[in-house]
């Protein structure tokens, strides 16, 4: 995993203006922690309501703003496949999730019991996107193109699920993603067993 506070401040010497998380699970799995207890301003967005609800108690006095729902292909509501932290929502492709992989549990849209689908509210990431984070944080099991598509900041930092190594699963939008950071000036800078973490070309006007 990567220290996204060390990079940042050996890369730009300076406190980010916001940070933000998509899909985050429990506290302690939160990537931005060190940015949070700086009191550096964060948006957490987390669809499970036990976790959202975790979330808001652990951070109660910081500055967090914390959005229980997803960020979809579109605004409204969607159906969530509740599998805990490998949690995915219908508008990635059938059998594109991670937990639909053969090397993972394999698992069929249609073999999920009713209880665990569930009716969760969608955004699309421009309308969340204030225009000034600075650290982007994006593991949503196979949607975060539809982060990476609408984003208005320009962040230093943004790191993006896009593999697992020991399985062979990529990102349904893979081709999509790399294309469309490659246009906004991106670099890659890093890779690790699932993520990919870019940063904003310096010598890029944006």
């Amino acid at each position: 995993m990567f220290n996204l506070k060390y990079i940042y401040d050996e890369m730009y010497k300076t406190k980010p203006r916001r940070v933000a998380e998509v899909g985050v699970n429990e506290p302690d799995k939160c990537s931005l922690l060190p940015f949070i207890h700086e009191g550096i301003p964060t948006l957490l967005v987390e669809p499970l309501p036990w976790c959202a609800n975790n979330l808001r108690n652990a951070f109660e006095r910081k500055p967090v703003e914390i959005i229980e729902g997803v960020v979809g292909d579109k605004e409204g509501t969607v159906a969530l496949y509740d599998r805990g932290e490998g949690s995915w929502i219908e508008d990635v492709p059938r059998g594109a999730a991670p937990d639909e992989h053969q090397a993972h549990s394999g698992l069929k849209r249609e073999e999920v019991n009713h209880n665990y689908i569930r009716t969760v509210q969608s955004y699309k990431w421009s309308m969340l996107d204030s225009g000034d984070i600075d650290v982007l944080c994006v593991d949503t099991e196979g949607a975060e193109w539809f982060v990476i598509r609408e984003m208005v900041s320009r962040p230093a930092l943004v790191r993006c699920e896009m593999h697992f190594t020991h399985s062979g699963w990529k990102n349904p939008y893979s081709v999509q993603i790399r294309q469309k950071m490659v246009d906004m000036g991106y670099v890659i800078i890093g890779e690790d067993v699932s993520d990919v973490l870019w940063a904003r070309d310096k010598n890029t006007s944006l």
